[in-house]
């Protein structure tokens, strides 16, 4: 996995994952879980995020994150 961008910005990628695959699964993960993560662009992080929002969000990427190892574990990279 690669993390690059501003703090306010965050843009994550995954290894070897040419044709996005890996992160439109992610993507789709986290929005099943109620946060838009934009699996190929920055993501924005916003003032007006509540303390909920963010909790929100940790727990809906952390779900993604475990779909995404999964997916990667019976398929392959």
């Amino acid at each position: 996995m690669n993390y690059t961008g501003q703090v306010q910005m965050p843009y994550l990628t995954f290894a070897a994952d040419t044709d996005h695959a890996l992160a439109s699964l992610f993507a789709a993960e986290a929005v099943r879980r109620g946060a838009y993560i934009h699996p190929r662009r920055n993501w924005f992080v916003s003032a007006a995020m509540t303390d909920e929002d963010i909790d929100l969000v940790l727990a809906a990427t952390d779900e993604a994150f475990a779909a995404v190892r999964k997916h990667v574990g019976q398929n392959g990279p």
